[in-house]
């Protein structure tokens, strides 16, 4: 009975644990996401940023 018992408490400790981990794991990848799609915007400004800079670099096309 007291072993019983034991294993029950065992048990719901186990369950507690995995949902920890889970929610630790779904904050990481969300801030993995996050972090991800700053980066991205941050590589789309710079890029942004080199055309403009190659734009200005450009002599003007004088048509003949």
């Amino acid at each position: 009975m007291q072993e019983q018992k034991a294993q029950k408490h065992n048990s719901a400790v186990l369950k507690k644990d995995i949902t920890n981990l889970k929610d630790g794991q779904q904050e990481k990848n969300t801030l993995i996401k996050h972090t991800l799609t700053l980066q991205i915007e941050n590589m789309l400004e710079i890029r942004n940023a080199l055309r403009s800079l190659e734009q200005e670099q450009k002599p003007p096309v004088i048509p003949k």
